[in-house]
C-alpha cells in the first residue's frame, strides 16, 4: 500500500488549500501534479485527530457530487476550461500564503464552506483520481476512524457509481479520427486510483465493499478489462491501459482472498456474460511477460486465486449458481486455451525465474477444475512429461546421496525435492477424476518411480503427504492403478515389465509398514489410510493386506476412558477403512477371523463418531452377509443385544436370511426376529428410541 508520495494525494491537497484562492491556472496544473513544491501543505495537517477525518468528507463529497451527470463525459476537454470556483464562508485576499490560509480555517469553517446550496460544479476524472489518491492516504493513517467515515456517509457508493465502461470504450473508438487521447489518459487514471483505493478499503475493512456495491462493480470492472483498445497506437496510452489492468487484477485477488465465498459467485457470473473476452483479455496479458511482468503476474495472480475459490465451493452452491467450470469447459472450451498457454510459457521460462513458478502454481489448479484442461494436458504428454522429471530428479538424488555431505549439498536436495513435489502436484490434478489420464499414468512407470524414490519420502513428511494424496487420486474408482501397486519394483531404468510382488517391495507393502508405524504423523496417517481405503476394493490389494497382519493392529487402538466418549482420529480412520473392507466377500471373512475384532466393534458402537454414518455398525452389519460367519455371529450374546438396540430389526434379519440355505438356522431366525419385534415393541411402550 502506497504512503504520502504518491502524485494524487500531493494534487489534491494542493486543491484543497487553493479553492478560497480561486486561482484557476493554478488548479489547472496542481491536476497534473507539476507542483510537488507545496508538499509541506499535507504536512501541516493533523493526522491524529480523528475530526479532522471526519471534517474532510463533506468537502470530499461536494467536489465530485457537484453534478455527477456530465464530469465523465467531458473529459476530454482540460480541467481549466470546466473547474468553477467552490465559494468559501470566509474569504481571504488573493495575495495571502497558503499557509497561512489553512491555519486561519477551522474544520468547521471547512465543512461548511463546501456546502452552498445553489452551487453546481463538473467534476473532471483528474480530480476524482485525486480524491481516491487522498482517501488511500488517510486509510494507512488512520484506517479506524476513516473506515466509520466512508461507512457512513456511502462514498463508496458514489465512487464506484461514476465508472462507465461506455465512456471509455467512445474514447477508444474515436482515437481513429481526433489525436488527442487526453479523455482515454484521465479515465484510466481514475479506474487506476479507485481501484487501488478500493483495495485499501478491503484490507482494512472488508464490510465496505457490501454485495449491492459488489455486483455493478465487479460488471464495470470486466467491461472495462475486456473494452477493445486495438485502435490505441499510443506507446504511453497502452501503458496507461496496462497499468489500469493491473491495478484492476490486483483489487480483484484481493476480493476473493478477503471474501472469497461471498466474491466467487458474481465474478463468475460477470465473466460469463463476457465470453470469449476473459480469454483475449488474460492472453494478452500472459503475452506481454516480458515488456510488462507487472501485469501478467497480476493476471496470473487473480487467475489462480480465482481457480482455487471455485475448486473450494459447495456443490450445493455450484447447482444454483453459474460454475467458473462450466466456462472453461463450455463450446468455447477456453480451458484447453488457457492451458496451452500457461504450458508453454510454463516450459519456457528458466527455472530460476520467478515467474515459472506462478504459472505451475496456476496450471495445478487448473487442471483441477477443468476437464478440457486436462484433455490438453493428456494430449500434450504432460503426464509423460512428468515423469521423466521425476526420473530425472531421483537420478539426482541418488548422485547427490554418494557424495559427502556438505551445506550446499543440502540445499540442492531441497530444491530437487522442491521440483518432485511441484510434477507430484501436477498428476495429481492431471488424473483428479480422470480415467484417460489415469490410464496413461498405468502405461508409465509411474508406479516403479514412486517406489524408488521411497527412501527419500520417508525423510520428508510433506514429501510423503504429497505422494499418498497422489496415490489416493491415482487409485479412487480405478481398480487397475489399485493393482498397479501390488508389482514388485524392477528399477526405474528397468525394461522389464513389472511383476505382482512376494518379497515386499511393492509401494503397497510400504504404505502398510508406514500405517503400522506408532510415530507417523496424524496427517499421514490420514492419507495413509485414505489410500488403503481406496485399495480395499481390490482383490489383490486385499490378499497382501491379509498376508502382512496389518489387521492386527486394529486390536491394539488405544480408546478415551473420560465420560466424554468421542472416538480419536485413529479410530474413525480405522472404522473407515474396515468398512470399505467388508464391502467385499473375503474382507469380512478377514474382519471376523481376526480375534476379538467383534467385541472391539462392540465397544466402538458405545462411543461418538465424527464421521456422518455408524460406521461400526455398518461394518457388523456387512459381516452379517457371508454364510462363513453365520454360526459366530448368531453364537455371540453380546452382538445380539446391540441389534436389539441399535440396528434396524427388518434390515438385520434380512442380511441374516439372504445367504442361509439351513432350514434349522433359519427357523433359529424367525424366532430371534419375533423375539427382536417383542423388545422393540416394549421399548416403544418404555418411551426409548430405535437408532
Amino acid at each position: 500500500m502506497k504512503a504520502l508520495e504518491q502524485i494524487p494525494v500531493i494534487s489534491f491537497s494542493c486543491l484543497f488549500f487553493c479553492h478560497i484562492t480561486r486561482d484557476w491556472q493554478m488548479k489547472s496544473a496542481l491536476c497534473e501534479g507539476k507542483l510537488p513544491e507545496v508538499r509541506f501543505i499535507v504536512e501541516e495537517i493533523d493526522f491524529s485527530k480523528p475530526t479532522i477525518f471526519v471534517n474532510l468528507f463533506p468537502f470530499i463529497d461536494t467536489l465530485y457530487n457537484l453534478d455527477l451527470g456530465q464530469q465523465i463525459l467531458t473529459s476530454s476537454a482540460s480541467s481549466s476550461e470546466r473547474m468553477a470556483p467552490i465559494c468559501a464562508a470566509s474569504t481571504c485576499d488573493q495575495g495571502q500564503n497558503n499557509k497561512v490560509i489553512t491555519a486561519s480555517l477551522s474544520s468547521e469553517e471547512m465543512g461548511a464552506s463546501v456546502c452552498m446550496p445553489d452551487q453546481r460544479s463538473l467534476v473532471t476524472p483528474c480530480l476524482l483520481s485525486a480524491v481516491c489518491g487522498l482517501l488511500e492516504n488517510l486509510l494507512v493513517r488512520n484506517p479506524e476512524d476513516v473506515g466509520i467515515a466512508l461507512s457512513d456517509i456511502q462514498l463508496v457508493t458514489d465512487l464506484i457509481s461514476l465508472v462507465k465502461p461506455a465512456v471509455l470504450e467512445r474514447c477508444f473508438s474515436e482515437l481513429k479520427t481526433s489525436f488527442t487521447p487526453e479523455g482515454a489518459f484521465s479515465l484510466l487514471h481514475y479506474l487506476s486510483a479507485l481501484s487501488r483505493f478500493l483495495q485499501s478499503c478491503l484490507l482494512v475493512n472488508a464490510a465496505l465493499l457490501t454485495e449491492d456495491r459488489m455486483c455493478p462493480l465487479l460488471t464495470a470492472l470486466f467491461s472495462l478489462l475486456f473494452v477493445q483498445h486495438k485502435k490505441a497506437f499510443d506507446i504511453e496510452l497502452k501503458a496507461a491501459i496496462y497499468q489500469s489492468w493491473t491495478d484492476i487484477f490486483l483489487f480483484l485477488t484481493t476480493l476473493l482472498r478477503k471474501n472469497g465465498p461471498g466474491a466467487i459467485s458474481p465474478i463468475t457470473s460477470a465473466l460469463t456474460k463476457c465470453g470469449i473476452a476473459f480469454f483475449d483479455t488474460i492472453s494478452e496479458c500472459l503475452a506481454l511477460s516480458e515488456k510488462h511482468l507487472h501485469l501478467c503476474v497480476a493476471s496470473l495472480q487473480f487467475l489462480s486465486v480465482l481457480l482455487a475459490e471455485e475448486g473450494n465451493r459447495q456443490p450445493e452452491s455450484q447447482e444454483s449458481n453459474p460454475t467458473l467450470t462450466s466456462l472453461l469447459d463450455g463450446n468455447l472450451r477456453m480451458g484447453s486455451s488457457l492451458c496451452k498457454i500457461i504450458l508453454q510459457m510454463y516450459e519456457e521460462k528458466s527455472s530460476e525465474d520467478p515467474v515459472r513458478q506462478i504459472c505451475v502454481n496456476c496450471l495445478i489448479l487448473l487442471l483441477a477444475v477443468s476437464r478440457s484442461a486436462q484433455a490438453y494436458s493428456l494430449q500434450a504428454h504432460l503426464i509423460d512429461t512428468c515423469t521423466e522429471r521425476m526420473k530425472h530428479v531421483h537420478a539426482q538424488l541418488t548422485l547427490e546421496s554418494l557424495r559427502p555431505a556438505k551445506s550446499s549439498q543440502r540445499k540442492k536436495e531441497e530444491n530437487l525435492c522442491k521440483q518432485l513435489k511441484v510434477n507430484m502436484n501436477l498428476l495429481r490434478n492431471c488424473m483428479y477424476r480422470n480415467e484417460e489420464c489415469k490410464a496413461a499414468s498405468l502405461e508409465s512407470p509411474f508406479a516403479p518411480l514412486l517406489s524408488s524414490l521411497w527412501p527419500w519420502l520417508l525423510m520428508d513428511d510433506s514429501l510423503m503427504q504429497g505422494a499418498l494424496q497422489l496415490l489416493c487420486v491415482y487409485t479412487a474408482n480405478f481398480p487397475a492403478a489399485s493393482s498397479s501397486l501390488c508389482w514388485t519394483n524392477t528399477g526405474v531404468m528397468s525394461t522389464q515389465p513389472s511383476q505382482k510382488s512376494s518379497a515386499g517391495n511393492s509401494i503397497l507393502h510400504n504404505v502398510l509398514k508406514l500405517g503400522a508405524d506408532p510415530s507417523c504423523s496424524s496427517l499421514t496417517q490420514q492419507a495413509v489410510f485414505g489410500l488403503l481405503s481406496n485399495v480395499a476394493d481390490t482383490q489383490d490389494c486385499r490378499c497382501i493386506i491379509q498376508k502382512s497382519n496389518f489387521l492386527q493392529n486394529f486390536l491394539s487402538l488405544s480408546l478415551s476412558k473420560s465420560n466424554n466418549k468421542s472416538l480419536n482420529a485413529a479410530a474413525n480412520l480405522w472404522l473407515k477403512f474396515l468398512w470399505n473392507l467388508s464391502l467385499g466377500s473375503d474382507g469380512q471373512v478377514m474382519i471376523m477371523k481376526l480375534k476379538g475384532s467383534v467385541d472391539l466393534l462392540l465397544e466402538l458402537t458405545k462411543y461418538k463418531q465424527k464421521l456422518k454414518f455408524p460406521s461400526a455398525l455398518l461394518v457388523l452389519h456387512n459381516i452379517c452377509f457371508n454364510q462363513t460367519n453365520k454360526p459366530k455371529i448368531l453364537s455371540n450374546v453380546q452382538l445380539q443385544r446391540t441389534w436389539q438396540k441399535k440396528l434396524c430389526i427388518h434390515n438385520l434379519v434380512d442380511a441374516l436370511k439372504n445367504t442361509c440355505q439351513d432350514r434349522q438356522t433359519l427357523l433359529h431366525l424367525e424366532v430371534c426376529a419375533r423375539d427382536l419385534k417383542a423388545h422393540a415393541f416394549i421399548c416403544r411402550q418404555c418411551g426409548d428410541q430405535l437408532l
